[in-house]
């Protein structure tokens, strides 16, 4: 490029590129050193390439360069700037001496990108799952609502209306053959061919979603919700008891993503489904109890939009409308 620098990152490229010993390598198609020969004649041989590595590694001056750097929220932050949601990426710049773990925007905003060293959100994730997990005390309550819920959708009156809705799948599943020989006939244009099948297809649509809903699985549903409310009343000592990748993994499997602000503070999250419902539940529990009224149970038992709470500096959390 002509500008001058130091060449550490060069320089470390250049004695770990298997090339030079005559191998073909690619991390992007997984091709590994030892797996392909090249064609070029090597400048060393391997014996001599791997010799050098181990030498580099054992007498280097930055060692951390060679250890690969854990970003706890990979794939699940988000910023919250300009009223605008923008996805955060892992990002590990080199210094002279050391490099630095970001969470940071790929594009550019107001002229510069954003970036966040990652410790300053991984250590609010302590009190941010404090605040989304349940209260064991809460589980009897909140037990008995979804169960309600689930009988209710396993009235003994869905049978004939089950029978009902495959009838008519039935008849939509012939139509569709008449459509295709009417047109195949000439009997009717391609235009009006295309305009009868999209309608056919929209009321197979909504067959088949109420066929779906009446052959719900009450048994495998309440299994779901019992492993899920297990997990969010847990949450804070499993977590605990994780190593760097378990931890990553169980984040990923309970929550669909975290916002921080342009301060680096979460403000806000989403979970998925189960974890939304039963988050749901325990608010609506939560803010009724002692209220008159008892609590509303008009909740989807299906998958809801995210909820979305904001947890403060204490573990607690609101929702927000």
């Amino acid at each position: 490029s002509g500008k001058r620098k130091t060449a550490i990152g060069s320089l470390h490229r250049l004695f770990h590129n298997p090339f030079y010993a005559g191998w073909a390598t690619s991390r992007r198609f997984g091709i590994k050193l030892g797996e392909v020969r090249g064609t070029w004649e090597p400048i060393i041989d391997t014996d001599q390439f791997e010799r050098g590595r181990q030498i580099l590694l054992k007498h280097g001056n930055n060692k951390a360069n060679f250890k690969k750097r854990h970003y706890l929220l990979r794939s699940l932050l988000w910023l919250k700037v300009n009223n605008k949601i923008v996805k955060l990426y892992g990002s590990t710049p080199s210094g002279s001496h050391t490099s630095f773990a970001y969470y940071r925007t790929s594009a550019e905003i107001n002229g510069k990108r954003i970036r966040f060293p990652t410790h300053v959100v991984d250590d609010q994730i302590p009190d941010f799952l404090a605040g989304v997990s349940i209260a064991p005390a809460l589980v009897p309550e909140i037990r008995e609502v979804y169960q309600a819920e689930i009988k209710s959708k396993t009235m003994d009156g869905k049978a004939k209306s089950l029978e009902k809705m495959k009838n008519k799948l039935n008849s939509l599943e012939k139509e569709e053959t008449r459509l295709a020989r009417l047109f195949m006939a000439e009997k009717i244009n391609e235009e009006a061919y295309d305009q009868l099948r999209q309608e056919w297809r929209e009321k197979t649509f909504h067959v088949r979603d109420a066929i779906k809903q009446l052959e719900f699985d009450a048994d495998v549903y309440l299994d779901n919700l019992e492993v899920a409310l297990t997990l969010l009343t847990s949450i804070p000592d499993l977590f605990d008891r994780f190593g760097e990748q378990d931890q990553a993994r169980f984040l990923r499997t309970i929550v669909k993503r975290i916002i921080i602000n342009k301060d680096g503070e979460i403000v806000s999250h989403e979970l998925h489904s189960p974890f939304t419902y039963l988050a749901t539940l325990a608010s609506q529990i939560t803010g009724s109890n002692g209220k008159e009224g008892g609590r509303s149970t008009n909740i989807p038992l299906g998958t809801p939009t995210a909820t979305r709470t904001q947890v403060s500096a204490s573990g607690g959390q609101r929702s927000i409308h």
